[in-house]
């Protein structure tokens, strides 16, 4: 730096050096003058530089991993938002048994012992209940996925086997 520094001082004396006028004061003094501005020029672009970096400080940039894993967090939380949505419409016997098997973690077998239902009728409404989440509404496309539906299908397709 203070090699780089009496370079630019060297430099900013012999672009100026047309302007120099001996009836002001000693050359040296001149020369100091010059330094002293090429040297407060440096320490103000050094605290600028500074206070960028403390402004920053304790933030982490993204990189391209971290926008991905966003984007997918984002998509996760939109097929979600649809799916509960496709649950809150089903029907309340629908409902019911895909809430004790899907959320409560309980066997077709459990789930028809819990309701008084035979296993079959239990069975049967958990076909309707994920076939009817799979169809209700057409999947959520992504705006930003060129690849379009396909994608966002997918995305609620292993929405969907989570719930299975």
């Amino acid at each position: 730096v203070a090699a780089d520094l009496t370079a630019d001082i060297f430099v900013a004396a012999l672009e100026a050096a047309g302007q120099y006028d001996a009836k002001r004061g000693a050359p040296a003094a001149w020369l100091y003058g010059i330094a002293r501005n090429v040297l407060s020029t440096h320490y103000r672009g050094s605290a600028r530089e500074q206070h960028a970096v403390a402004r920053l400080n304790g933030r982490r940039l993204l990189d391209e991993e971290d926008i991905a894993a966003l984007d997918e967090r984002i998509d996760a939380e939109r097929a979600a938002r649809e799916l509960t949505e496709r649950h809150a419409e089903l029907i309340e016997p629908l409902r019911a048994v895909l809430e004790l098997v899907a959320v409560d973690g309980l066997t077709p077998r459990e789930a028809a012992q819990a309701l008084g239902l035979n296993t079959t009728t239990v069975r049967v409404r958990l076909h309707r209940a994920r076939r009817a989440l799979r169809t209700a509404h057409p999947p959520v496309t992504d705006r930003t996925d060129p690849t379009g539906p396909a994608t966002s299908a997918a995305r609620a397709e292993r929405t969907l086997e989570v719930v299975s």
